[in-house]
């Protein structure tokens, strides 16, 4: 009897201890550090502080050793939702200059959050490779000329220690500017499927011209019809022949673009922008 209680006392260990691996998520597993050109990107948030962030600032390897040993380190145990407190980092995995994946942590918490759900994430899990990352400045510019900012944008996103952020720079660097329009609907009524039917209605009143979408606030008016904002991103020929919907702001050119460069700081970025010109 005493023989049988210590074998399901060593099953029940066993059992315990496969549920605790399989309950493990490898946050990395999708991405191939092995192949060239990755890179991995910390970047302070301005929601919360931590006093780590001194000490680490933000950060930046290219190192394909160091990406792969994090990766083997990050097994990770999910839990349900976040703890809504806020983010003291953002990563930022790029791969050829784009970003494959991207995850925000929050030190008290110890939680890390992306696409694939909320992880336990304790300070170690980052600490143990600080001494390997490398700390990079941080430049943030408001640049007037389009042109310019296309300039830098394109000759920094091929850099190997530098990364560069800019909201809508999706747009700005295909579209001349952008406008905003009203949809009203009473025939897709679906927040989910209206996109396309607006995109195929545009293309066929504008169809050589090119340009991209994206919707913005939403409601109902008075007489249940659905009501949306669009912003439509394009040439000014564009918007000046533009009949679909109505126009709720007019074009405007792309001016004032905020951008964020990490691995230089600002002096080596102006001296690189006036070096474009």
């Amino acid at each position: 009897m005493k023989s049988a209680k210590i074998i399901l006392t060593i099953l029940s260990f066993v059992l315990s201890a496969n549920l605790v691996v399989f309950a493990q998520s490898n946050i990395l597993k999708k991405m191939n550090f092995k192949k060239a050109n990755w890179k991995f990107f910390g970047i302070i948030m301005p929601d919360i502080y931590d006093p780590i962030q001194d000490s680490l600032g933000n950060f930046f390897t290219n190192d394909k050793e160091l990406l792969e040993l994090i990766k083997k380190a990050w097994k990770l145990e999910k839990h349900d939702g976040s703890y809504m407190c806020g983010y003291n980092y953002r990563f930022v995995f790029i791969h050829k200059n784009a970003v494959k994946d991207e995850f925000f942590l929050n030190m008290e918490c110890k939680e890390i959050c992306g696409k694939s759900g909320c992880f336990e994430f304790p300070k170690e899990m980052l600490l143990q490779f600080f001494p390997q990352l490398i700390s990079v400045p941080v430049a943030r510019l408001s640049i007037d000329s389009l042109q310019t900012a296309r300039n830098l944008f394109q000759n920094l996103s091929d850099v190997d220690s530098v990364m560069i952020i800019s909201p809508e720079s999706s747009y700005w660097t295909i579209y001349q500017g952008v406008m905003k329009v009203e949809v009203l609907d009473s025939i897709v009524d679906s927040y989910t499927r209206i996109d396309n039917y607006v995109i195929k209605k545009i293309k066929k009143d504008c169809s050589k011209e090119k340009f991209a979408i994206s919707k913005g606030s939403s409601g109902y008016l008075p007489n249940g019809i659905a009501r949306y904002d669009y912003y439509i991103y394009c040439s000014q020929s564009m918007a000046s022949n533009f009949r679909t919907y109505r126009i709720k702001e007019p074009w405007k050119p792309f001016s004032k673009i905020p951008i964020e460069v990490y691995g230089l700081n600002e002096e080596q970025v102006i001296g690189l922008i006036n070096s474009l010109k």
